[in-house]
């Protein structure tokens, strides 16, 4: 009555002492053995059937079975009880005849039932004992499954994560990625993967369990029984989450696709350890998978070009994240052409030949947004770009293809009149400068601030009609 008073959340131990009452009806003989013989109950399996020969023959059922095992989990004295003991007794008593474990396992489904990660791994430990034996005994169901009581298998399921048991021990265990995806990768990663096999959140069953309870929807995601599981999930094996949530069906809900692809983002900005275990490890897994993502970031943030340009080449996704004709892959295209000699003619040409889209609004669009934002950056209100600048030479080499598709003069000329405002070196490039220009523009497009000064005066009289495009041209290269 006071913590229902003061709205406080039950401890643990008094959740379970309110189990224990429920436990304690009178038709439960066995409990009421267990609890007055204490660990002499299960000292010995001979010990075992004559606290189940005093109680009945109906008193080896699956129901009486379960029942006991919550008793001596949730008891004070947990401890002293053996339910490895119990178990083999109960397995030699059914001898040959099938136990029903899932009516075993639906005693736990009760309302209320708090676990701690030690009661855990006490029941895990038993049930595995005999699990190698009895192919019908599916431990896994001790976390994953449909359960009637959301916040008992959110207990249960925090309880398996926080315990760090190595699930690659279970019989028939359901992984959610398989032991020789890193067969063939760098040292390094290899290293991180025989850590990350035996994760629990590498559980197919779990990281199910985890959409379903704690991210299926704001609401789930907001709930106080799924901070303690969320937090777990967040705080250790965050690559092995990433990797572990491939194998969960889609469609998802936009929380889970949103956690997701932050997860993603982490790794590929390298914000988190193990980031090289986790990208090595989804693109072995779904290659287009990661693209899809990848390009849902770009859009997002379009500075991330930088850090997925970086992986990209590390881990060998380049050439196919190329093979699309999207912004993500024209911007990779033009960030590989600033860094080397990376062919962008032949890029635009073979991107244009597949019809996917119409290249020259695509080059149009995307030299007036990066010029808009370079024109932005060098404003005070906006300390840096907002996307990853252009070269002089690739917005040389763009303007000189987006002639070829474009051939409305009207739609052309803004486009070049904008990208020479801001990329002034542009009107020396090609006229035996070029080794100079990019070395002057390697890491900014800015000029002198009197030469700016000067260029914008005689963009101001251009726009004013005072002078043509080809007439302040030919002034600028004075400058």
């Amino acid at each position: 009555m006071r913590y229902r008073n003061q709205a406080l959340e039950l401890p643990l131990d008094v959740f379970n002492a309110l189990q224990m009452f429920d436990l304690g009806s009178s038709r439960l003989a066995v409990i009421r053995q267990l609890h007055s013989r204490g660990s002499k109950a299960t000292a010995s399996l001979e010990a075992v059937n004559e606290v189940m020969a005093s109680c009945g023959s109906e008193s080896w059922g699956e129901e009486h079975v379960g029942n006991a095992l919550v008793f001596m989990l949730l008891s004070q004295y947990g401890q002293s009880y053996s339910l490895e003991t119990f178990l083999r007794a109960v397995k030699s008593h059914y001898s040959d005849r099938a136990i029903n474990w899932s009516l075993v396992f639906r005693v736990f489904d009760r309302e209320s039932l708090r676990i701690t990660p030690g009661q855990f791994n006490k029941l895990y430990s038993a049930l595995l004992s005999i699990a190698s034996d009895d192919t019908s005994l599916d431990v896994q169901k001790l976390w994953g499954g449909d359960w009637k009581n959301r916040q008992t298998q959110i207990s249960f399921l925090t309880a398996y994560l926080s315990s760090r048991i190595d699930p690659s021990q279970i019989p028939n265990f359901r992984a959610s990625f398989p032991q020789d995806l890193f067969e063939n990768a760098p040292d390094a990663v290899r290293m991180q993967a025989e850590l990350a096999v035996k994760s629990p959140i590498r559980s197919v069953d779990a990281i199910k369990a985890v959409f379903d309870l704690a991210l299926f929807s704001q609401a789930s995601w907001n709930s106080p029984e799924s901070a303690p599981l969320i937090k777990i999930v967040l705080s250790q094996d965050l690559p092995v989450f990433l990797l572990s949530a491939l194998a969960v069906p889609q469609p998802w809900t936009a929380i889970q696709q949103s956690l997701v692809l932050r997860t993603l983002a982490f790794f590929i900005l390298r914000q988190e350890e193990g980031y090289q275990l986790a990208l090595y490890g989804v693109w072995k897994q779904d290659r287009q998978w990661l693209a899809e993502q990848l390009f849902t970031m770009f859009t997002q943030d379009p500075t991330s070009t930088a850090a997925i340009y970086e992986n990209a080449v590390e881990y060998g996704w380049l050439e196919y994240l190329l093979s699309f004709a999207n912004g993500l892959a024209l911007d990779l295209a033009s960030l590989a052409h600033r860094k080397g000699d990376f062919d962008l003619e032949a890029w635009v040409r073979s991107a244009a030949q597949k019809g996917q889209m119409d290249m020259g609004s695509l080059l149009s669009k995307f030299l007036r947004i990066k010029a808009e934002d370079e024109l932005q950056a060098h404003r005070p209100e906006q300390a840096a770009p907002q996307m990853v600048s252009l070269a002089v030479k690739t917005v040389y080499t763009l303007l000189t293809m987006l002639e070829e598709y474009v051939g409305d003069r009207e739609n052309l000329t803004p486009v070049q009149r904008i990208c020479v405002q801001t990329y002034p070196r542009l009107i020396n490039y090609g006229e035996g400068f070029d080794d100079i220009i990019d070395a002057n523009g390697e890491k900014i497009n800015t000029i002198p601030k009197a030469i700016d000064e000067k260029m914008q005066e005689l963009f101001g009289r251009m726009y004013h009609e005072e002078l043509s495009l080809r007439e302040m041209l030919e002034l600028m290269r004075r400058y």
